[in-house]
């Protein structure tokens, strides 16, 4: 008798701990670290001048390519800025959208990665421009959107 009182217990027991296991409901959460990485790579550090340039009025360039990757669903800002120089403004294009940097800087959103995108900058010249070799005048920076 005592074994089978001892059984009915264990059962009792099982049953009561299966029972609360699943009227329990575990919850569980996860929060995704949003991150941001960009490159330019084959950007110049010089760009130079030459005669013919300054007769067309522009310096087209095409070596550069563009990567940035984000998970952020806000997206990011593409910021241009362009450095006092020989030039007037720059053409930047790339992955289907253009912008225009002038004295006060440029900037075009996104929504998606861009990868290994290539970029096009094309460089008008100020009308006092002289050939020769100058530093590459367009900076490029990447920021996260801001809620």
């Amino acid at each position: 008798m005592h074994i089978r009182t001892a059984q009915w217990l264990v059962i009792a027991a099982l049953f009561v701990t299966s029972a609360s296991a699943t009227s329990r409901g575990v919850s569980v959460s996860a929060t995704v670290v949003p991150f941001l990485r960009w490159s330019v790579e084959g950007q110049p550090e010089t760009i130079e001048i030459t005669d013919e340039a300054i007769q067309r009025g522009f310096v087209e360039v095409t070596t550069s390519v563009l990567d940035v990757r984000t998970n952020d669903e806000r997206g990011f800002l593409l910021i241009f800025q362009i450095a006092p120089s020989p030039f007037s403004e720059a053409q930047a294009d790339f992955a289907g959208a253009t912008v225009t940097v002038g004295p006060g800087g440029g900037f075009i959103t996104r929504k998606h990665s861009l990868r290994a995108e290539p970029l096009s900058i094309r460089l008008a010249l100020k009308s006092a421009a002289k050939s020769g070799r100058y530093a590459w005048p367009v900076r490029i920076r990447v920021s996260r959107l801001l809620p």
